[in-house]
């Protein structure tokens, strides 16, 4: 299974810890711990808060809520609504996931979970428009 670390060290790839810091907006020593997954001064698991993981999301282009749910939030800790998208998957496709990685996995999901947001959203402002009314939430 792969950790948030590990995903993290793969999207900085050759760039130093520093530059990615710095794009980041956090220090490179806590990136390097995020990175190795662990709080030197305790030796506990690092998990960083749902704000470091969305500064590290925009600085690598990567999906905010998988890196979310790799640190082992639900999602509800930033007021998201938490939706498992997996029941719309027939079964073939749920037996091809699990030959997939965790990343991977979530990863898919994560993209599945944004194109069904992007399109019932897009139908919930078409039938607002043709309606006049505005005061349908959106998700």
């Amino acid at each position: 299974m792969t950790t948030l670390g590990e995903i993290l060290k793969n999207l900085r790839g050759k760039e130093s810890l520093r530059e990615a810091a710095q794009r980041a907006g956090v220090s490179h020593s806590y990136l390097r711990y995020v990175e190795k997954g662990v709080d030197p001064r305790t030796g506990a698991a690092l998990k960083p808060s749902p704000e470091t993981l969305k500064r590290l999301a925009k600085a690598y282009n990567y999906p905010y809520q998988q890196l979310m749910n790799m640190a082992g939030y639900s999602g509800t800790e930033t007021g998201e609504a938490v939706t498992n998208y997996l029941y719309l998957f027939d079964q073939e496709t749920l037996e091809r996931l699990d030959e997939l990685s965790e990343g991977d996995k979530l990863f898919i999901v994560s993209q599945f979970e944004s194109s069904v947001k992007y399109f019932y959203n897009r139908d919930l402002a078409s039938k607002e428009t043709a309606s006049g009314d505005t005061s349908v939430e959106r998700s």
